[in-house]
């Protein structure tokens, strides 16, 4: 658990992946609302898509030390979004405890989302093709290697 006491009003991602989130939402592209090259309408669909997809590929990577960062308001996000966040602190930790300590279960979806980001970056913009039909091919590729 996490011996620091940390203001929970908001989730963290590098200043360094910032253009990839910008890159892969229509909050992010205000000029275009095409959702075939902006598969996303929020940033909190980025980060809850990266943290599953961390989770998923079992890659947790720590968030820079002293790099900017952009945040994401905790109220964005609803009460399924928290629970996701949680089952997965949940399974990382082993531990019910966990989920009483929400500055730990963000620290964690923050650690699967920072690795998690990559993976989408390589996937839906440096694959080729649209970023909307990389998605669907994404989530149907590791539906049907989880079976």
């Amino acid at each position: 658990m996490s011996t620091q006491t940390r203001i929970q009003t908001r989730v963290y991602v590098p200043e360094e992946v910032g253009d990839l989130y910008n890159a892969l939402t229509a909050e992010g592209n205000r000029d275009t609302a095409d959702p075939v090259q902006a598969p996303f309408s929020k940033y909190k669909d980025v980060f809850l898509t990266a943290v599953c997809l961390g989770y998923h590929l079992q890659w947790r990577k720590p968030l820079p030390k002293g790099d900017k960062k952009r945040e994401i308001r905790l109220d964005t996000f609803n009460e399924s979004d928290i629970d996701i966040l949680k089952a997965i602190a949940l399974a990382e930790m082993d531990n019910v405890d966990v989920l009483s300590d929400l500055g730990e279960v963000l620290t964690i979806a923050e650690e699967y989302a920072y690795s998690g980001i990559r993976e989408l970056e390589l996937s839906l913009l440096k694959n080729g093709g649209q970023p909307l039909w990389n998605l669907i091919s994404l989530i149907q590729s590791e539906s049907t290697s989880a079976k």
